[in-house]
C-alpha cells in the first residue's frame, strides 16, 4: 500500500506569466521548443548530406502547418465528431484546446507528401526517415506540455511516484465562485492517514471578503465541499473525507482536510518513451547503418511509438464519454493500423541496399 506522503503534489500552473488577458503557457513554449530543436538538428543532417538549408526551412513550414491542422481535425473528428460537425466554426478555435497526436501524424504524412511533390531529388521515405526521429523528440516535449497543463491524466495508482493534480481543481472551484474565492492552496497533510488509497491533503481557501471564521466555515462546508462532491470533474482529483475538519485562520481564510487522488503520471511515461525511441532510431539505425534502406527508420518509428502508445493507454483515464463502453479506447484503435503499417513496410517495402547484401 502507498505510504503516507509517498506521493507527488503537482500544483504547477500552466501559465508561465500573464499580463491582463495575454498569457504565455508552458505548453506553447514546449511545443515551439520541439520544433526549434528539430529544425536545428535537421539543418545539421541536411548540410552533412549535401542538401540545402533552405529545404529545412520549407520542410518546417509544411510540417508546422500540417501538424496544427492535422492535430486539431484529429481531435474534432476522432473524439467529438457530433459536436464539431454541428458547430464547425468551433474547429477554428484552437486556443480552446483539443489536439490529437494521431491527427498530427496524419497531418505530417500529408505535409511531407506535398513537400516532396514540390522538391525534386528527395524521396518521400528519405525525408520521413529523418523527420520521424525529430517528431519523436517533439512528441516528448508536447507530453511535458500536457504535464504542465495537468491534462491526459493517468488512472489511480498505488505507487510512490503517483501524482496528485490540484491546479485543475483550484481553477474549477474558483470559476464556480467568481468574486468570492480569491485563492486556493493545497499542501500535504503530514498528520493525516491514507484513506482507501487517497492522499491526505489540506486545502486552504482565501476569500475576497475578510468575513469572520464562522461565516467562512459555513461557506466552505455548505458550498465548497458540496460542489466538490457533486462535480464529476472535481471527483477525478479530490475526494472528501468522512468527517472533514475545518481549521480557522485569519479572517476570510479557512483550511479543511481533503483527499487527493493519486494517479499515474502518464505524460511523463510517454515523454520518456518518445525521447528513448528517438535515441534508439538515431544511434542504432541512422548513425550505425550508413546506407540503411529508405523507409526503415520510418517503419520502426511507427511500430515503436504507436506500439508503446497502445500500452500506455491502459494506464490513462478515458478522454471522452463514449470510450467507457468499448474494450479499447480511441487512442488504441488509432494506433493499431499505424503499427501494422510499420510491420508491412518492414516486411514488404523496405529493401536492403546493395552494400547491405555484400
Amino acid at each position: 500500500m502507498l505510504q503516507n506522503l509517498a506521493f507527488i503534489l503537482w500544483n504547477v500552473k500552466p501559465q508561465i506569466f500573464q499580463l491582463g488577458s495575454f498569457e504565455v503557457r508552458w505548453y506553447g513554449l514546449l511545443f515551439a521548443m520541439g520544433f526549434f530543436i528539430g529544425q536545428h538538428i535537421l539543418v545539421k543532417w541536411y548540410k552533412s548530406e549535401g542538401k540545402s538549408e533552405k529545404d529545412v526551412e520549407r520542410i518546417t513550414l509544411y510540417v508546422v502547418i500540417a501538424t496544427v491542422i492535422g492535430a486539431r481535425l484529429g481531435h474534432c473528428l476522432f473524439y467529438e465528431p457530433a459536436y464539431y460537425l454541428s458547430n464547425p466554426l468551433e474547429i477554428l478555435k484552437v486556443w480552446k484546446g483539443g489536439l490529437a497526436s494521431h491527427g498530427a501524424a496524419i497531418g505530417i504524412l500529408t505535409g511531407i507528401y506535398l513537400y516532396v511533390r514540390n522538391t525534386p531529388g528527395q524521396s518521400y521515405f528519405y525525408v520521413l526517415d529523418r523527420l520521424v526521429i525529430l517528431v519523436a523528440i517533439g512528441g516528448g516535449f508536447i507530453r511535458l506540455g500536457n504535464m504542465m497543463n495537468s491534462e491526459i491524466i493517468g488512472k489511480e495508482a498505488d505507487l510512490p511516484w503517483s501524482f496528485v493534480y490540484t491546479y485543475a481543481s483550484e481553477d474549477r472551484l474558483k470559476a464556480n465562485f467568481p468574486g468570492i474565492i480569491e485563492k486556493i492552496e493545497f499542501r500535504k497533510d503530514r498528520n493525516g492517514p491514507m484513506n482507501n488509497g487517497k492522499a491526505p491533503m489540506l486545502m486552504k481557501i482565501s476569500l475576497y471578503e475578510p468575513v469572520d471564521s464562522i461565516a467562512t466555515r459555513a461557506f466552505v462546508e455548505s458550498q465548497v465541499l458540496s460542489t466538490v462532491e457533486a462535480d464529476p470533474e472535481l471527483n477525478k482529483f479530490l475526494n472528501i473525507p468522512e468527517k472533514p475538519k475545518f481549521i480557522a485562520g485569519e479572517p476570510g481564510v479557512g483550511t479543511i482536510n481533503i483527499l487527493g487522488v493519486p494517479r499515474h503520471p502518464t505524460q511523463l511515461y510517454e515523454s520518456f518513451s518518445y525521447f528513448l525511441i528517438a535515441f534508439l532510431l538515431y544511434f542504432f539505425i541512422y548513425r550505425r547503418e550508413k546506407d540503411f534502406p529508405e523507409g526503415k527508420i520510418f517503419a520502426w518509428f511507427l511500430i515503436l511509438l504507436f506500439g508503446i502508445r497502445f500500452f500506455h493507454e491502459f494506464l490513462k483515464e478515458n478522454q471522452v464519454g463514449f470510450e467507457e463502453g468499448i474494450a479499447f479506447n480511441m487512442g488504441q484503435l488509432l494506433s493499431v493500423p499505424l503499427v501494422l503499417t510499420g510491420i508491412y513496410l518492414l516486411i514488404y517495402k523496405v529493401r536492403p541496399t546493395e552494400k547491405d547484401k555484400t
